[in-house]
C-alpha cells in the first residue's frame, strides 16, 4: 500500500509579486482588498474613483491588474 503525500503550496512560495492599482469608490471594500493584497505581498495603489484610476494608470509603469468595483 503507497501513501500519497499532500503538500499544500503556502502564499509566499507560490506568488508572483504583482502591482495592483485598485479602483473602488468605497472605502472599506477598498481597505480590505488592499490589506488581503499586500499580505500575499502585492504593491497596491488605491484610487477613490475611475478617473483617479486612469490618470494614476496613464502616469505609473508597470501596473501589472487593474481592480474596479469589485464589490
Amino acid at each position: 500500500m503507497s501513501s500519497t503525500a499532500l503538500v499544500k503550496a503556502s502564499p509566499a512560495s507560490s506568488r508572483v509579486d504583482v502591482k495592483v492599482l485598485i479602483a473602488e469608490d468605497e472605502f472599506v471594500p477598498r481597505t480590505i482588498l488592499q490589506a488581503t493584497l499586500e499580505g500575499f505581498g502585492h504593491e497596491c495603489l488605491t484610487a477613490d474613483d475611475g478617473l483617479e484610476a486612469w490618470k494614476m494608470y496613464q502616469n505609473t509603469s508597470e501596473v501589472d491588474v487593474v481592480i474596479s468595483d469589485w464589490m
